[in-house]
């Protein structure tokens, strides 16, 4: 795929279009075919964790983990673009990476607002590959409504005692931190009370059960018992909660499962070709309007990725990545594993795809992708406030 954007700002259109990012992009995923080979990807895609600490450490070695930070905090100082062509280069090289993601945000946010103690303590762990970090926001009552937590945080001293459920959180189980929100304060607001906590999963009290989901994942169901943290783990403000949230989530939510609807259609192009169905109308409309969606998914993806390049304000542009791509990916894996039938178990793809039967996996994997990093409704308000400058729809 090549890197092409054509974007209007005040007026001016700008044109984008960049071997060395496309070289880049092809450069990480011929890395992991190299040193990782197929039969280890396969592996770690069938052992659903999103991650696996021996290729982790073989890209923090290349210097890509930290890639996106500055050069003062161990990175390489990469631009948007060169950040967004390392993700597509890890999906298709057929790496999950989610793992790899979460740490990456979290460390951006530890770079703006966390103190001296994080800075030192943390950071240089995830640059190394030797720590990761997973996110505690989901909570079983309240999904995706992040400011209905519940689980809560009580301040003895100079620690804080936490109790409470944090539900799919993946990765928890191979973290060295979960990224927290908890409520400090239960008699405001709910918005007003929350204050966010990075704290180490081997604290006593924690409890960690594995939650598998319909496309095979591995997440989990985490238990605070009386969990004791120092205030230095605290990221922000008391009571800030809300602050150091929103500035995770405008990284989390402009993200795009454009590389799914690529193996999707890597599948679907390689089942009608060698079943002879490649000239049927029905079979080639339905091809035709999953290329049209892959190269949409893409200009919304860049798109966003401009906006921050150029520190042009988001303006739902994110959340529209994300959303349209998601939504899409159920319809598409819905049309192709109906027209191919039991093929669809068999047929592999080519991007990133390790092992057969793209289509009937990604049809497993579609539903949850409209949950992840925020679910269609929530990002629906986020484009309707932020983009189009409706009324707040959320309590």
């Amino acid at each position: 795929m090549v890197f092409a954007i054509s974007m209007a700002a005040a007026g001016d259109s700008v044109d984008f279009d960049d071997d060395e990012l496309n070289a880049f992009s092809d450069e990480v995923a011929q890395f992991l075919q190299e040193f990782v080979g197929e039969a280890e990807l396969r592996r770690i895609h069938l052992q659903g964790d999103g991650h696996d600490a021996e290729v982790h450490r073989l890209l923090a070695q290349q210097g890509w983990i930290a890639g996106p930070w500055p050069t003062a905090h161990g990175g390489l100082g990469w631009s948007p673009f060169q950040a967004m062509a390392f993700r597509l280069g890890l999906r298709r090289g057929g790496y999950p990476a989610i793992l790899l993601a979460t740490s990456t945000f979290v460390g951006h946010v530890i770079q703006q607002l966390g103190s001296d103690f994080h800075k030192a303590e943390v950071l240089p762990a995830l640059a190394s590959g030797e720590a990761v970090i997973c996110l505690g926001y989901t909570e079983p009552d309240s999904g995706s409504d992040v400011m209905a937590a519940r689980t809560k945080a009580v301040l003895q001293g100079d620690e804080w005692v936490i109790d409470g459920t944090k539900m799919f959180t993946t990765g928890a189980h191979l973290a060295r931190y979960t990224f927290l929100l908890a409520r400090t304060d239960p008699d405001v607001a709910k918005h007003k009370g929350l204050t966010m906590f990075l704290v180490p999963l081997d604290t006593p009290g924690i409890t960690i059960n594995p939650v598998r989901t319909i496309s095979d994942e591995r997440s989990n169901a985490v238990f605070y018992d009386g969990v004791r943290v120092h205030d230095r783990w605290r990221i922000g403000d008391l009571h800030g909660g809300v602050h150091v949230l929103a500035l995770a989530l405008q990284i989390e939510q402009g993200t795009s499962f454009l590389t799914d609807l690529e193996c999707l259609y890597s599948a679907s192009l390689a089942w009608a070709r060698a079943s002879a169905k490649v000239e049927d109308p029905v079979v080639r409309g339905a091809i035709a309007e999953l290329a049209l969606d892959i190269e949409l998914s893409k200009l919304l993806l860049e798109q966003g990725v401009w906006r921050r390049a150029a520190g042009v304000p988001d303006e739902g542009r994110g959340p529209m990545s994300k959303l349209f791509s998601s939504e899409r990916l159920i319809e598409h894996t819905g049309v192709m594993l109906d027209l191919m039938g039991e093929a669809g178990c068999l047929i592999s793809g080519t991007h990133g795809a390790v092992g057969s039967g793209e289509a009937e996996r990604l049809y497993r994997f579609a539903p949850g992708t409209t949950i992840y990093g925020g679910t269609s409704e929530i990002l629906r308000s986020r484009i309707a406030e932020t983009g189009l400058g409706l009324a707040r729809s959320r309590g």
